[in-house]
């Protein structure tokens, strides 16, 4: 089966969906510690006992991360496995047309018909093929490791991104009933609610001083992976065949540095290998924000000039933009339905019944927004995006 986004997706959503998991279950945990069934007549001898129970929660924040990281660990084996394995696969077949194309047209000057004798032959792997995908592996191990694992639990070198939020949690509720708008209950219903809402911080911090959430690294640590683990292979392998040359695949929906060169054929050299064609690396190849960055759904088909064939849809650039940010509108309403759930779990936690009444009304307008939405603008509803895994 070639790969497609699709098939990357299924492969590295789970990741995701792990991670997410683990976030949901730790505010819960955060919860059921601060919940409170009689309202303390001392504020400060409730501090007193709930930080007494921080070991209770970091024993359990570190089971729930154990569990975590053993469903994770072989999805990410098996998803960079999968897209190296299926990359030089994919390539493959996709010369293979090329090469019966050229057979049956006597095109002999084709460099890959003339090497192979008239019987096409995929080349072995690359010699370092086995070795890149264990360090491709190990990397994400030692990333996910660093910044989540070594980031969430208190150990001798210091307190975990848990512990921090839980007592931070506590001081903010100390501070709102000394002002004397609310009682001990209300207080830190609404506090952890209101973290929740801001995600479990990782240990990495972009270049603009921004701290990730927990699900936010995951996701693009693993996204990131499955790309440049596509790039990689997809260069060598192109290598092999004698080729730098690539029809870039079209989407309906492309972030604006793709949009100016989907549908069209680029080369993987910096200068561009041929004066003809543009090179990918002036649409930000393998940068974050551009061609085959985090994000891209975009695939390389191996172009032989002379031979092959543009049959990609030309999409209209600033339609194509426009149908973009409507996608990245739908992902933000997604988001918003995700927190509105997680919110709803935390308040069923304290049995604040006026709390569960107000949030079961925002999922509900929150999901009627996204129905009509995607009604207006003729887009997909992703109900697996709005679910919450716990």
């Amino acid at each position: 089966m070639a790969i497609t986004p699709e098939r990357m997706y299924e492969y590295t959503e789970p990741v995701t969906d792990a991670y997410r998991r683990l976030e949901d279950v730790l505010f819960v945990l955060i919860a059921q510690h601060l919940k409170t069934e009689v309202e303390p007549d001392d504020v400060f001898q409730w501090q007193s006992d709930k930080i007494s129970q921080l070991q209770s929660l970091d024993r359990q924040a570190i089971k729930e991360l154990s569990k975590t990281t053993g469903i994770a660990e072989p999805l990410i084996r098996q998803a960079i496995e999968y897209t190296a394995n299926e990359t030089i696969r994919t390539i493959d077949d996709q010369v293979k047309v090329v090469f019966d194309r050229a057979s049956s047209e006597w095109i002999t000057e084709f460099i890959v018909l003339a090497s192979m004798g008239g019987v096409f032959t995929p080349p072995p792997k690359p010699d370092n093929f086995n070795f890149a995908v264990r360090q491709q592996i190990n990397r994400t191990f030692r990333e996910f490791n660093v910044f989540i694992n070594e980031t969430l639990i208190t150990t001798t070198y210091g307190e975990g991104a848990v512990a921090r939020m839980y007592r931070r949690i506590i001081e903010e509720t100390i501070g709102r009933v000394m002002s004397g708008r609310k009682t001990v209950q209300e207080a830190v219903s609404d506090t952890v609610i209101r973290w929740s809402q801001r995600g479990i911080s990782s240990g990495f911090v972009d270049r603009g001083g921004r701290a990730w959430s927990l699900e936010r690294y995951a996701e693009s640590t693993i996204r990131s992976t499955v790309n440049n683990t596509y790039n990689e292979f997809t260069i060598e392998r192109m290598r092999q065949y004698g080729t730098d040359l690539v029809l870039v695949s079209s989407l309906p929906d492309p972030r604006e540095a793709c949009s100016y060169i989907q549908g069209r054929v680029a080369s993987l050299s910096y200068p561009s290998s041929n004066p003809k064609y543009p090179s990918v690396y002036d649409f930000g190849y393998g940068e974050p924000w551009g061609l085959r960055g985090v994000n891209c759904r975009h695939r390389f088909y191996a172009w032989f000039e002379g031979i092959s064939e543009n049959n990609q849809i030309q999409y209209d650039i600033d339609e194509a933009q426009e149908r973009y940010k409507l996608s990245q509108q739908q992902r933000h309403y997604e988001r918003q339905i995700r927190k509105a759930k997680r919110a709803l779990n935390i308040a069923k936690v304290f049995g604040d019944e006026e709390l569960i009444k107000r949030y079961n009304n925002l999922i509900r307008t929150r999901q009627a927004k996204v129905r009509e939405f995607v009604s207006k603008h003729n887009l997909p509803r992703r109900y697996d995006r709005e679910r919450l895994i716990i």
